[in-house]
């Protein structure tokens, strides 16, 4: 099977790292610091409730999403009045989703043409998230599907198929003219 038929389901991530809408941004990069981790899914509601009952999956209706980009943009800005400022304040929104049924291809053209590196995935049911596929997880799945044979004397070939793939992956998310299409850039 060729990754581009791969379900997103496939090569998401399960464990996404949620916070809530009436968190503070100072919560919010705190938790990215602990968590050594680029973005946050915002689910709507309370912290302070949810914490209280379980968290049943129709709870996890994202709502928006903060990426470390969100807060350099917010903090640098004239709107930056205070590290209490509420995400929902400076959330990304209307949040971009893909459906557990889309590929990894879908995923590769909705990043592109949005210009976004993640993509939380949703179920169809109830349009829960269900997980998350970033670009990373997309390279990793690429890199899983092609096999790098070792030469004689120990230096690794790439095949066609892992060049093709570096080449799809640089020119969707890189978008460098300075490379003709079907160049070998950094190879």
């Amino acid at each position: 099977m060729a990754f581009e038929d791969l379900s997103v389901t496939g090569v998401m991530s399960k464990d996404v790292k949620v916070a809530y809408s009436n968190q503070t941004v100072r919560e919010l990069c705190k938790s990215m610091h602990d968590y050594r981790i680029g973005s946050i899914v915002i689910l709507e509601g309370n912290s302070d409730l949810v914490s209280k009952k379980k968290n049943k999956s129709e709870d996890r209706v994202a709502v928006g999403i903060i990426t470390e980009r969100d807060i350099v943009s917010y903090l640098g800005s004239d709107m930056a009045l205070s590290l209490r400022t509420r995400i929902s304040e400076i959330m990304s929104t209307p949040l971009i989703t893909i459906s557990t049924t889309n590929s990894v291809k879908d995923a590769i053209e909705t990043m592109q043409l949005r210009n976004i590196r993640r993509l939380p995935v949703t179920s169809n049911k109830n349009n829960a998230m269900v997980g998350i596929v970033t670009d990373k997880d997309i390279l990793r799945a690429i890199s899983k599907t092609m096999s790098i044979p070792t030469a004689s004397g120990g230096e690794s070939l790439l095949t066609d198929q892992l060049q093709f793939g570096y080449r799809f992956m640089y020119e969707r998310f890189i978008n460098d003219d300075n490379f003709p299409k079907g160049s070998n850039p950094g190879i």
